[in-house]
């Protein structure tokens, strides 16, 4: 309102890791302001999401299917699917000792809560646990998307990312534009480590040229 000299401007929203669960929040409400002619309106045109949590519960789990195919963890631990050489291993009184632990050792704590007065027995309660049904109602949208991963991260793994990006892949139109990249040699989060080549990308997508080693959903 105070500068509406920008407002013909492009507007893209965008953010990495816990962002993923806000961004496409942020874009829906514009996109449902727009429409309702919400004033000023808002020249969206698109977001960007790099290293995103988008599922809580498939997110995590991800991190255990990748760790087995970048060798860290053996096929036996894969395979085994539970959490009994956690406690094995924590309940060693060497690790213990060592550790200067209790005896008395819990994987979770479910008392503790970050909600004052939360009753649940889930150590952490969240209002949303997973923002994929916004990017599927974004594929309705006149929009652009970049969703980027580097391949070296552990906190939100690139073959949890790649999983809903297929599944919504599926309620894509001709005014929707999905554009997934790896950058290779990159952690959590990409910039942080890949600095120049996370600029030239975004700066080739922007500008509607293709992406190297990118997968285009239209």
């Amino acid at each position: 309102m105070d500068h509406p000299k920008f407002l013909d401007n492009p507007l893209y929203i965008a953010g990495d890791s816990y962002t993923g669960i806000v961004v496409p929040i942020i874009v829906q409400e514009i996109y449902n302001g727009n429409d309702n002619g919400n004033k000023p309106s808002m020249n969206i045109e698109g977001y960007l999401e790099g290293n995103p949590l988008t599922d809580k519960s498939s997110d995590v789990n991800s991190r255990v299917k990748f760790a087995h195919r970048v060798a860290l963890i053996s096929d036996e631990l894969y395979e085994e699917d539970n959490y009994v050489y956690s406690y094995t291993w924590a309940n060693d009184r060497s690790v213990q000792n060592a550790l200067h632990v209790r005896e008395e050792w819990q994987r979770c704590n479910n008392s503790i809560h970050y909600v004052v007065g939360a009753k649940s027995s889930a150590s952490y309660t969240f209002n949303v646990q997973s923002t994929v049904e916004y990017h599927r109602n974004l594929s309705e949208k006149r929009c652009r998307a970049l969703i980027y991963s580097g391949d070296h991260d552990m906190v939100v793994p690139h073959v949890g990312t790649e999983e809903w990006i297929r599944y919504t892949t599926k309620y894509a139109h001709n005014d929707y534009e999905l554009t997934y990249a790896t950058v290779k040699g990159a952690g959590h989060t990409a910039p942080e480590y890949k600095p120049r080549q996370c600029l030239a990308m975004v700066s080739r997508w922007f500008a509607s040229y293709p992406l190297k080693s990118t997968l285009v959903f239209d």
